[in-house]
């Protein structure tokens, strides 16, 4: 009786290696990929709050709206006015930003309070939408904010693509 293997036993054998290899090879880059793609849903949903959290303090807080507040249009410029406090302002700018050899450009949230300013959106982000609409009832200044970001994908690839909207509403306090 002969010892080893037949040719047809290597070859059935490196191929039932090479299936069980190619399939755990494929999960395993599924999942970093899901992973890179929550990572980035993550950074969007971070900014987010962030964001709608600072913009409804000071609006649930503020005894009027500026004149110069920009509604109906994308940048939006939220101007709020307090009777003891400097006024805040929300809007947003353009920022290039490097990532890799490109250079990007990005559209930041910003809050500023005096000589204060401060970034509400990382460098991570995209602003794509800022829009501000007055749905205020006779008794009662109501600002609706549309927001919308979205994680910096210059390579266009779905594994990083994550981008968040929301509204909310914020009524002033009555004086």
């Amino acid at each position: 009786m002969k010892k080893g293997f037949t040719l047809i036993e290597l070859v059935l054998y490196i191929a039932l290696v090479g299936m069980i290899l190619t399939t755990a090879l494929t999960f395993t880059w599924t999942i970093i990929q899901d992973q890179n793609k929550q990572a980035s849903l993550s950074e969007a949903y971070y900014n987010f709050s962030f964001a709608a959290e600072k913009i409804s303090y000071y609006l649930e807080r503020a005894s009027s709206l500026e004149g110069t507040t920009i509604y109906n249009s994308h940048p939006g410029k939220l101007v709020i006015n307090y009777p003891n406090i400097d006024q805040v302002t929300v809007d947003s700018y353009e920022k290039i930003i490097t990532q890799g050899d490109n250079d990007i450009t990005i559209r930041k949230l910003r809050f500023t309070q005096g000589a204060t300013i401060e970034d509400l959106t990382s460098d991570q982000i995209n602003v794509t939408d800022f829009t501000l609409n007055n749905i205020s009832l006779p008794k009662a200044d109501t600002i609706q904010v549309n927001l919308s970001l979205e994680h910096i994908n210059p390579s266009n690839s779905k594994q990083y693509e994550g981008k968040f909207s929301q509204s909310f509403s914020v009524t002033l306090k009555q004086q």
